[in-house]
C-alpha cells in the first residue's frame, strides 16, 4: 500500500515531492508576488533604513574624528571622572566614559565625554590629569576627546 499526499492549490491538485512549473505573466506583478503590496514594502523600507544607518554610523563618526583633527581648536581640559555609559550594554558589560571639565570657544564652562572605553581607564589616570579635547570652530557642541594616552593600556 503506496499513500501520497495530495496538496490542492487553487483548484490544481499537487503530489509532494513532484516537480512544478510555475509561470507568471509579468504585467500582474501583484498575483506573483504579493510581498510586493504596501505594507511588506515599507517594512523593507524600514529595515533597510536601519541597516544603512547600524553601517554608517562609524563611518561618520570617523569623519567627524578626522575632520577635529584637521581643523578642530584644542582646549586643555581637567579629567573629572571615569563613569559607565549605562546606555549601552553588549555582554551584559557597559563600556566606561571619561568625563572632562573645560572651558570651550564661548567661554562657558563644559563637561566633555569620552567615546566609549571598554577596559577601565581609572588607574592610567590620575586626578587633575590635563586632557586635549578638539572643539569645532563653528559649533562647540561637537567635539573629540583625544584619550590616545591610553593606547596599548587595555
Amino acid at each position: 500500500m503506496k499513500i501520497t499526499t495530495v496538496y490542492k492549490i487553487m483548484g490544481i491538485a499537487f503530489i509532494l515531492g513532484s516537480l512544478v512549473y510555475f509561470y507568471f505573466a509579468w504585467t500582474n506583478l501583484n498575483f506573483a508576488f504579493p510581498f510586493f503590496s504596501g505594507g511588506m514594502a515599507l517594512g523593507g523600507i524600514i529595515f533597510l533604513t536601519a541597516g544603512l544607518v547600524f553601517l554608517l554610523s562609524p563611518i561618520i563618526k570617523e569623519n567627524k574624528k578626522r575632520r577635529l583633527l584637521q581643523s578642530g581648536i584644542p582646549i586643555e581640559t581637567t579629567f573629572l571622572s571615569v563613569d559607565l555609559n549605562w546606555h549601552l550594554e553588549i555582554n551584559n558589560q557597559h563600556p566606561y566614559i571619561i568625563q572632562s571639565v573645560g572651558v570651550d570657544t564661548n567661554g562657558q564652562q563644559r563637561i566633555f565625554k569620552s567615546e566609549n572605553i571598554w577596559f577601565n581607564p581609572q588607574p592610567f589616570i590620575y586626578q587633575n590629569q590635563k586632557i586635549k579635547v578638539l572643539i569645532d570652530p563653528n559649533n562647540p557642541k561637537k567635539y573629540w576627546m583625544d584619550i590616545s594616552f591610553l593606547e596599548n593600556k587595555s
